[in-house]
């Protein structure tokens, strides 16, 4: 690492440090906004497990989901999305699920 970088990352967390203290305001904030997987499935009309089954997790993972014992992340945090084309490209998507694999999941 050369002296520049490390002098700039020496400020950095010397800034970090007095944020964290309250000595110091931060510069900029960052909200999160939590997806509410419940409500988006519901929109979507279909069962957890359907709906489990089409976005690729565990259903036990979906349900702590919507229990809010856990949140999705990454990519998953990102979709599907809550928004009424979202919902309607899920609902598309389940119809197109074959019946046999709505069975004993």
């Amino acid at each position: 690492m050369d002296k520049e970088m490390f002098r700039e990352l020496t400020k950095s967390l010397k800034e970090a440090a007095a944020i964290s203290r309250k000595d110091l305001k931060p510069s900029r904030k960052f909200i999160v906004e939590v997806l509410d997987v419940k409500e988006t499935r519901q929109k979507t009309g279909l069962s957890q497990t359907m709906f489990a089954q089409l976005i690729g997790v565990k259903l036990k993972t979906l349900q702590n989901w919507e229990q809010h014992r856990r949140h999705p992340s990454g990519a998953a945090g990102n979709q599907p999305g809550g928004d009424a084309a979202s919902v309607a490209d899920v609902r598309a998507a389940g119809q197109a699920v074959p019946a046999h694999r709505h069975r004993g999941i």
